[in-house]
């Protein structure tokens, strides 16, 4: 609605189609995510905290490496009639944010803490249409996805430091840690693929071989 006042039908289209590949990668990791949950929940009825967090490890980690693989597959997409480098590369960084803070935001909401975090969802939502409504007259789309890269990365560290104070007494050096080698990892899978594969893609059949080496790489990467 925001870009359909703001810049036109037009915009709002070239917007729908990345945000509609974004979107389905993204249900994929929010999904396997969603099985692991309840897992989670109840161990964190056990009152041991080095055991609680061992498994928030793994937990956090297995989200990290399934987002960044995914995603470094995704900012590689690219076509002939709507190609957006830099917004889709910064659709793709936010949204890979969300999913990088699921296991945070999981963690609050398994022992009841709605309430205690919610005031961080309404800040994101604000922050999210001021930044947009401010900057999308000057440089359009780009201006919608630094809105949601920054809103989503404000309620991402909200939630790291809530859950390190609160619930899991968890060092922050872990998160960062963790995100900076993920975030690592996605950038060199990118830049590998785009600059050293330099695949052309023409036919159906060029974007399966290039999506299977894309992915291969990806997976070397993050591995």
């Amino acid at each position: 609605a925001l870009l359909k006042l703001c810049v036109g039908l037009s915009v709002v289209s070239v917007y729908s189609v990345h945000l509609m590949i974004i979107s389905a990668v993204q249900s994929i990791i929010i999904a396997v995510s969603g099985a692991v949950k309840p897992i989670f929940g109840n161990i964190l009825v056990i009152k041991d905290n080095e055991y609680v967090n061992r498994v928030f490890d793994y937990y956090e980690i297995g989200i990290n490496v399934l987002t960044t693989v995914l995603f470094t597959c995704c900012a590689d997409i690219s076509d002939a009639d709507y190609i957006q480098p830099v917004f889709a590369v910064l659709l793709c960084v936010a949204e890979a944010i969300y999913c990088y803070r699921d296991p945070y935001v999981a963690a609050a909401y398994a022992v009841g803490h709605f309430r205690q975090t919610a005031k961080y969802a309404y800040i994101e939502a604000g922050l999210n249409i001021a930044i947009s409504l401010t900057l999308v007259f000057f440089i359009g789309l780009i201006g919608v996805a630094i809105g949601t890269l920054v809103s989503m990365l404000f309620r991402m560290i909200m939630h790291v430091i809530y859950v390190k104070k609160n619930i899991l007494n968890r060092s922050v050096w872990k998160w960062v840690k963790n995100f900076f080698s993920s975030f690592g990892a996605g950038a060199i899978g990118v830049v590998i693929t785009k600059f050293c594969v330099g695949y052309v893609v023409d036919t159906y059949a060029d974007w399966v071989v290039y999506a299977v080496i894309t992915f291969g790489i990806a997976v070397a990467v993050t591995g």
